[in-house]
């Protein structure tokens, strides 16, 4: 079984350095990008999609589906982006500084009225394990795409490395990223692959 992992293009919001909220949108530099990893997936025989419920995942994910007609296409809040809670819509320096003070290790810090990564590594996990790796036997070919770190928390799993270490599995703005996995091993060939923009000159 193949499963690619896809990050959504820039947002209005990381523009300005802003956490983003869950209506936020792609920025017209994220639709590009959107547009040119599409043309990575044309030839990939895609069995099935999972897509995050957010605006932002969707609206890459439209871009790649724009070479694929008929697929089965799952939508689910479970591939959703960490709540950030409160700092939703503010500044990303204020979560940091929050952040900073906080006693406890950073894949502990649970925000107001949010998620810790620890919080969105159990959702994210749980996904993988009900809907994924059932199907680990397959010659299916799967998309998720979904967020920065809800896809760090994913990689973290598959790989068994320890949710502290989540920081290392950072993706980039369409970062594509693709595990080899069977029933008895799981191996990741490419990790947060932006070839795709180098080549477009939009990074």
């Amino acid at each position: 079984m193949n499963v690619y992992f896809v990050r959504h293009g820039e947002t209005q919001a990381h523009y300005f350095d802003v956490i983003d909220s869950p209506w936020g949108e792609l920025s017209e530099r994220g639709h590009d990008q959107s547009h040119h990893a599409g043309n990575v997936f044309k030839n990939v025989p895609l069995s099935r999609v999972y897509i995050s419920d957010l605006r932002r995942a969707q609206q890459t994910a439209s871009a790649i589906l724009d070479h694929h007609h008929a697929l089965p296409v799952v939508m689910t809040k479970n591939l959703n982006e960490r709540n950030y809670g409160v700092f939703m819509g503010k500044p990303r320096s204020w979560f940091r500084d929050a952040r900073n003070a906080s006693s406890v290790p950073y894949h502990e810090f649970r925000p107001t009225a949010g998620e810790s990564i620890q919080d969105t590594y159990a959702r994210v996990a749980s996904f993988l394990d009900e809907e994924i790796l059932p199907r680990r036997a397959s010659s299916e070919t799967v998309l998720i795409a979904s967020h920065c770190w809800a896809l760090a928390a994913m990689c973290s799993h598959l790989l068994r490395v320890p949710i502290s270490k989540y920081q290392s599995f950072f993706h980039e703005n369409t970062g594509i990223t693709k595990f080899e996995i069977n029933p008895h091993t799981v191996s990741m060939p490419v990790f947060n692959s932006t070839h795709h923009l180098a080549e477009s000159r939009i990074y």
